[in-house]
């Protein structure tokens, strides 16, 4: 009876560890400070369906303007970001294997992003006037995406690591406007000689609105802890 009694136990405590490595909560710090889309307290939480193979989700809420945005009361501005992505890791891990080795992995996800911005930019009015005007307008974005991800986990202590990673796909984008005086037919938006220039790129989008399918590059760090 006391051996059997023993066996249980070791069993419950097996389970308990088992199951405890199943978790993994991530916090996404250079979320915080995206001022070219915009900043977001971000985290994430992974699962491990198997020892290979887990699924992550991850969500973001804005909490400041973008560096783009403009004091303005044409909307108010904010914005979520969302992300689900199953993952499968190279080498199967378990126990204290899976905290202390650097885990990479190869992974699918989709990823949703919308928010409401205002923005400002000076165009030339009947283009051969010579004109300037500034136009402020409000902003709806929407984007889907879908990318490959290959990402390594770097131990920084038992339960600590760090989640660094790269992605390649495809972003699908939905923009409208409003109150914009700007007229594409008839007046002129000048544009930047550098190439790219990421802050002329995103007012060529504001103002054209519409849907576009672009390429999309996802890099980025985590901080992850095991539970």
């Amino acid at each position: 009876m006391r051996c059997l009694s023993v066996c249980v136990a070791l069993l419950l405590v097996q389970s308990s560890y088992a199951q405890r490595d199943k978790f993994a909560l991530s916090f996404c710090p250079l979320a915080a400070a995206d001022y070219v889309s915009f900043p977001t307290i971000q985290a994430g939480f992974e699962y491990k369906l198997t020892p290979r193979i887990a699924w992550y989700t991850e969500f973001g809420v804005e909490y400041a303007k973008g560096g783009y945005d403009r004091d303005t009361t044409i909307v108010h501005p904010h914005g979520i970001k969302a992300k689900t992505e199953l993952r499968w890791y190279f080498e199967e891990h378990s126990g204290r294997k899976w905290k202390y080795e650097t885990k990479h992995y190869l992974a699918a996800n989709v990823f949703f992003t919308h928010d409401l911005h205002n923005t400002s930019f000076t165009y030339l009015q009947n283009r051969d006037t010579g004109r300037s005007k500034v136009d402020v307008i409000g902003v709806r974005k929407s984007v889907l995406g879908l990318n490959i991800v290959y990402g390594a986990q770097e131990p920084l202590s038992k339960r600590w690591s760090l989640d660094a990673y790269l992605g390649l796909g495809v972003r699908f984008r939905w923009i409208t406007n409003s109150h914009m005086e700007y007229n594409s037919k008839t007046d002129y938006l000048p544009k930047p000689i550098d190439v790219p220039n990421i802050g002329a790129m995103r007012i060529d989008g504001d103002t054209r609105g519409g849907y576009f399918a672009l390429p999309n590059v996802s890099i980025g760090v985590r901080i992850v802890y095991r539970l």
